[in-house]
C-alpha cells in the first residue's frame, strides 16, 4: 500500500483525483446546486486559501474573471476518476446520484480524521455564505481580499471602479449580512 503524502493524508495521491474529491466535497456539503461554474471555481479557490496544504494543488491563476483553475475546470466538466459525479443543469452544478454516493463514501472513510472534518466544516461555511451571492458580489469580495487577482480581469473594472455599481454591491453585501459597514468604508 502506498504511503499518504502530507498533501493528501485523507485522500488519494493523484493530483487530479484529489481535485475531483475536493469538488465532490464542496458540492456535497450542501444538498443544493451551486448556481454557476464561476461560483464553484471561486468557492474552491476560497477553500484552497484556508487550507495551506491545498493552496498549490489547484494551480489557480490570474484570469479574466479572477482566480481560475484549469485543473478544477477540467475535473468538473470531464472527471477522470469520478465519472458521472457532477450534474450540470442550466449552468448550475450539483452532485449526481453517483456523486452523492462518492461523497458519502469519502465522508465515511474519513469520519475520524479531524483535518477532514475541519475541511468539511469550512466547505459548509463557504457554501452557506457565498452560494447566495451574485457573481458580482462574490467577485467583489475576492478582488478586495486578493487584489492580485484583478490582473488580467475583464470584470474587475466594472465592479471596483464603477462607483455606483460598487456602492450598490457593498450595500447588497451589508444587507445580506456578509460584511459590516466598516468592511469597505475606506473606499
Amino acid at each position: 500500500m502506498k504511503e499518504s503524502s502530507p498533501q493528501s493524508d485523507f485522500m488519494q495521491d493523484s493530483q487530479v483525483e484529489l481535485v475531483e474529491e475536493y469538488l465532490i466535497l464542496l458540492l456535497g456539503v450542501v444538498d443544493a446546486p451551486v448556481q454557476t461554474k464561476f461560483h464553484v471555481e471561486k468557492e474552491l479557490f476560497l477553500l484552497s486559501k484556508v487550507n495551506d496544504t491545498t493552496e498549490n494543488l489547484f494551480q489557480f491563476q490570474k484570469h479574466y474573471e479572477g482566480p481560475y483553475s484549469q485543473l478544477a475546470d477540467d475535473s468538473l466538466e470531464s472527471p477522470l476518476y469520478y465519472g458521472k459525479a457532477f450534474d450540470k443543469n442550466y449552468g448550475a452544478f450539483s452532485l449526481s446520484a453517483a456523486g452523492k454516493e462518492y461523497y458519502f463514501k469519502l465522508v465515511k472513510k474519513n469520519k475520524s480524521n479531524p483535518r477532514f472534518s475541519a475541511i468539511l466544516s469550512i466547505a459548509q461555511l463557504i457554501r452557506g455564505l457565498y452560494d447566495k451571492l451574485s457573481k458580482e458580489e462574490l467577485a467583489l469580495l475576492i478582488y478586495k481580499t486578493y487584489p492580485e487577482y484583478t490582473k488580467y480581469s475583464n470584470i474587475s473594472g466594472e465592479i471596483l471602479d464603477n462607483k455606483k455599481n460598487y456602492s450598490n454591491l457593498v450595500k447588497s453585501l451589508i444587507s445580506k449580512g456578509i460584511i459590516n459597514e466598516n468592511r469597505f468604508s475606506h473606499d
